[in-house]
């Protein structure tokens, strides 16, 4: 079993469901840091892929995983869900609640564009930006 720990696997290099588990290992594993209990959903049509269970406010968080990027999507829009995704110039784990960003994201000049107008969703590496002061950000376990 040795051989298996001589190098880290490459992220790029898996494959969706195995990105998703991944992503799920890595927030959950900084989650537990902060009193979260973790489960993943497997059946995850209507948007969390993970619930995030505090073990001191009773208080349950639907959770979208996502890779690298901020993202907004309206089928994700009145279910309470907050987005995770790693930064990876700064190895920080990132959560930020669903609608709060629309909300301000759509007050943006790149929140009038058509992929967003039209087709009801945004993602990008900067996106973030619009809605900075509502990421929770959070040191990644390396």
């Amino acid at each position: 079993m040795k051989e298996l720990f001589k190098e880290r696997v490459n992220y790029n290099k898996l494959g969706g469901k195995e990105q998703e588990v991944y992503n799920f290992a890595k927030t959950a594993a900084v989650l537990v840091e902060y009193g979260f209990a973790c489960s993943q959903i497997t059946a995850d049509k209507h948007g969390a892929d993970m619930i995030a269970y505090h073990i001191d406010t009773a208080t349950p968080y639907s959770i979208q995983l996502k890779g690298s990027r901020a993202t907004l999507d309206r089928k994700y829009a009145g279910k309470n869900i907050w987005i995770a995704y790693t930064d990876r110039k700064t190895s920080e784990l990132c959560l930020y609640n669903h609608d709060q960003a629309v909300e301000i994201f759509e007050k943006t000049k790149s929140g009038q564009c058509d992929t967003w107008k039209n087709k009801g969703w945004y993602s990008g590496m900067s996106m973030h930006k619009h809605f900075e002061e509502i990421i929770t950000r959070l040191k990644l376990n390396e």
